[in-house]
């Protein structure tokens, strides 16, 4: 069994990747053709999804805990692994909206 300082530290890299992944896709340059042109196609569903952190930043919580790894499960592996990821998408996502609310004046200052 894991002790409690490494499930924690498992917890905060899984934070830090779907943060990371969440503001890069939703705000960064280099998506930014992307975005534009997924805006065009549809832009009520993947306008709001690609520019939105807390949009994304739930998706992406439910992806990386299928993908990679999934923090729910961890703490109770009895659990199913798809509701689990849902649980996860909730947990992340107003950490990144919270996160990217924090960096904006950053982000405006040097953009």
């Amino acid at each position: 069994m894991c002790s409690l300082c490494e499930r924690m530290s498992v917890i905060i890299i899984y934070i830090i990747i779907n943060i990371g992944l969440t503001i890069i896709v939703t705000k960064s340059k280099i998506f930014k053709k992307i975005r534009e042109y997924l805006c065009k196609i549809s832009p009520n569903f993947f306008g709001y999804l690609f520019s939105c952190p807390m949009c994304f930043g739930f998706w992406a919580g439910v992806l990386t805990s299928l993908v990679i790894f999934s923090p729910t499960l961890l703490l109770n592996p009895l659990l199913n692994p798809f509701l689990a990821s849902i649980f996860d998408g909730f947990f992340i996502s107003p950490l990144c909206y919270i996160t990217f609310l924090l960096i904006k004046p950053l982000m405006d200052k040097f953009d």
